[in-house]
Protein backbone atom coordinates (compact mmCIF):
# COMPACT_ATOMS: atom_id res chain seq x y z
CA UNK A 1 0.00 0.00 0.00
CA UNK A 2 2.88 2.40 0.67
CA UNK A 3 3.97 2.06 -2.97
CA UNK A 4 0.51 3.15 -4.14
CA UNK A 5 0.63 6.78 -5.40
CA UNK A 6 -3.10 7.17 -4.76
CA UNK A 7 -2.53 6.48 -1.06
CA UNK A 8 0.08 9.23 -0.83
CA UNK A 9 -2.06 11.70 -2.76
CA UNK A 10 -4.98 11.07 -0.39
CA UNK A 11 -2.70 11.37 2.65
CA UNK A 12 -1.30 14.66 1.31
CA UNK A 13 -4.83 15.95 0.64
CA UNK A 14 -5.91 15.08 4.18
CA UNK A 15 -3.01 17.12 5.58
CA UNK A 16 -3.83 20.03 3.22
CA UNK A 17 -7.48 19.81 4.26
CA UNK A 18 -6.61 20.06 7.95
CA UNK A 19 -3.80 22.62 7.74
CA UNK A 20 -4.94 24.93 4.95
CA UNK A 21 -8.67 24.30 5.16
CA UNK A 22 -9.26 24.49 8.88
CA UNK A 23 -6.16 26.05 10.47
CA UNK A 24 -5.70 28.78 7.84
CA UNK A 25 -9.42 28.92 6.92
CA UNK A 26 -8.97 28.45 3.17
CA UNK A 27 -12.56 27.23 2.91
CA UNK A 28 -13.77 30.76 3.71
CA UNK A 29 -10.99 32.64 1.91
CA UNK A 30 -11.05 30.81 -1.43
CA UNK A 31 -14.38 29.68 -2.91
CA UNK A 32 -12.64 27.12 -5.15
CA UNK A 33 -10.60 25.40 -2.40
CA UNK A 34 -13.26 22.78 -1.66
CA UNK A 35 -13.71 21.99 -5.36
CA UNK A 36 -9.97 21.49 -5.86
CA UNK A 37 -9.82 19.14 -2.89
CA UNK A 38 -12.80 17.12 -4.10
CA UNK A 39 -11.42 16.87 -7.65
CA UNK A 40 -8.01 15.84 -6.30
CA UNK A 41 -9.70 13.41 -3.92
CA UNK A 42 -11.49 11.78 -6.86
CA UNK A 43 -8.14 11.52 -8.63
CA UNK A 44 -6.52 10.01 -5.55
CA UNK A 45 -9.27 7.49 -4.91
CA UNK A 46 -9.34 6.30 -8.53
CA UNK A 47 -5.54 6.17 -8.63
CA UNK A 48 -5.55 4.17 -5.41
CA UNK A 49 -8.14 1.77 -6.87
CA UNK A 50 -6.19 1.50 -10.14
CA UNK A 51 -3.07 0.31 -8.34
CA UNK A 52 -4.84 -1.74 -5.68
CA UNK A 53 -7.00 -3.62 -8.21
CA UNK A 54 -4.39 -3.70 -11.01
CA UNK A 55 -4.55 -7.49 -11.48
CA UNK A 56 -8.34 -7.47 -11.57
CA UNK A 57 -8.48 -4.56 -14.01
CA UNK A 58 -6.33 -6.52 -16.47
CA UNK A 59 -9.04 -9.19 -16.64
CA UNK A 60 -11.93 -6.90 -17.60
CA UNK A 61 -12.60 -4.82 -20.69
CA UNK A 62 -11.32 -1.28 -21.12
CA UNK A 63 -14.87 0.02 -20.80
CA UNK A 64 -15.40 -2.10 -17.69
CA UNK A 65 -12.25 -0.61 -16.16
CA UNK A 66 -13.47 2.89 -16.98
CA UNK A 67 -16.86 2.24 -15.39
CA UNK A 68 -15.27 0.60 -12.33
CA UNK A 69 -12.81 3.43 -11.65
CA UNK A 70 -15.38 6.21 -12.12
CA UNK A 71 -17.93 4.34 -10.00
CA UNK A 72 -15.37 3.68 -7.28
CA UNK A 73 -14.43 7.37 -7.13
CA UNK A 74 -18.07 8.45 -7.09
CA UNK A 75 -18.96 5.90 -4.39
CA UNK A 76 -16.18 7.12 -2.12
CA UNK A 77 -17.39 10.69 -2.76
CA UNK A 78 -20.89 9.70 -1.64
CA UNK A 79 -19.44 8.03 1.45
CA UNK A 80 -17.48 11.23 2.20
CA UNK A 81 -20.65 13.33 1.94
CA UNK A 82 -22.43 10.97 4.35
CA UNK A 83 -19.45 11.31 6.69
CA UNK A 84 -19.69 15.12 6.53
CA UNK A 85 -23.40 14.89 7.28
CA UNK A 86 -22.78 12.57 10.21
CA UNK A 87 -20.12 14.84 11.69
CA UNK A 88 -22.48 17.81 11.37
CA UNK A 89 -25.30 15.98 13.12
CA UNK A 90 -23.05 14.71 15.91
CA UNK A 91 -21.45 18.12 16.44
CA UNK A 92 -24.92 19.68 16.85
CA UNK A 93 -25.82 17.06 19.48
CA UNK A 94 -22.70 17.77 21.51
CA UNK A 95 -21.27 20.96 22.87
CA UNK A 96 -17.82 20.02 21.60
CA UNK A 97 -15.27 22.08 19.73
CA UNK A 98 -16.69 21.00 16.36
CA UNK A 99 -19.61 23.44 16.75
CA UNK A 100 -17.45 26.22 15.28
CA UNK A 101 -16.79 24.25 12.08
CA UNK A 102 -19.51 23.87 9.47
CA UNK A 103 -18.95 20.55 7.69
CA UNK A 104 -22.14 20.52 5.73
CA UNK A 105 -23.12 22.85 2.91
CA UNK A 106 -26.39 23.05 1.05
CA UNK A 107 -27.63 20.75 -1.72
CA UNK A 108 -25.73 22.75 -4.36
CA UNK A 109 -22.48 22.27 -2.40
CA UNK A 110 -23.09 18.53 -2.05
CA UNK A 111 -23.86 18.07 -5.74
CA UNK A 112 -20.83 20.18 -6.70
CA UNK A 113 -18.62 18.08 -4.40
CA UNK A 114 -19.91 14.84 -5.92
CA UNK A 115 -19.42 16.19 -9.43
CA UNK A 116 -15.82 17.13 -8.68
CA UNK A 117 -15.15 13.71 -7.05
CA UNK A 118 -16.54 12.00 -10.15
CA UNK A 119 -14.64 14.22 -12.59
CA UNK A 120 -11.37 13.53 -10.77
CA UNK A 121 -12.03 9.79 -10.95
CA UNK A 122 -13.04 10.14 -14.61
CA UNK A 123 -9.66 11.69 -15.48
CA UNK A 124 -7.80 8.71 -14.00
CA UNK A 125 -10.21 6.27 -15.66
CA UNK A 126 -9.74 7.83 -19.10
CA UNK A 127 -5.95 7.83 -18.72
CA UNK A 128 -6.13 4.19 -17.65
CA UNK A 129 -8.42 3.45 -20.61
CA UNK A 130 -5.88 4.82 -23.10
CA UNK A 131 -2.94 3.18 -21.34
CA UNK A 132 -4.77 -0.15 -21.45
CA UNK A 133 -5.50 0.39 -25.16
CA UNK A 134 -1.85 1.18 -25.85
CA UNK A 135 -0.76 -1.95 -23.96
CA UNK A 136 -3.20 -4.07 -25.98
CA UNK A 137 -1.86 -2.64 -29.25
CA UNK A 138 1.76 -3.37 -28.32
CA UNK A 139 0.84 -6.94 -27.35
CA UNK A 140 -0.97 -7.41 -30.68
CA UNK A 141 2.00 -6.10 -32.68
CA UNK A 142 4.52 -8.31 -30.86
Amino acid sequence: MLKNPGFWLLFFLLIINIVLGFVFDFYSKFWFFDSILHFSGGLGVALFARYYFAKDLKNISRFGSLVFLVSFGAAVGVFWEFLEYGISVISKWTAGSLNDIDFLGDVEDTVSDLLMDTLGAFVVAVLHFFRQRKAEKTQTVS
